[in-house]
């Protein structure tokens, strides 16, 4: 859901703020824990946490965007049996 949007930042606007730094992306889900990280310039540090505190701090929980996402995953599961 990291990606799915804050309360400052479309879905969209984080896309393309990350992909702007030229950043590279990383999520993990596990039973009982999300990890997210952001590979960038040395230069884009600050810039990069403030975007995961965003992500972090407002996420907006769309219960639309969580369908979607849960849909995702279990075609992801579907196609890995």
């Amino acid at each position: 859901m990291g990606l799915r949007g804050t309360t400052t930042r479309s879905k969209t606007e984080l896309a393309a703020e990350i992909e702007g730094m030229g950043a590279q992306w990383a999520g993990q889900v596990e039973k009982e824990q999300i990890s997210y990280g952001l590979q960038v310039f040395k230069n884009d540090t600050s810039k990069a946490v403030g975007i995961l505190a965003d992500m972090v701090c407002n996420a907006t929980l769309n219960s639309a965007e969580l369908e979607l996402l849960k849909d995702e995953v279990s075609k992801e599961h579907e196609d890995n049996h």
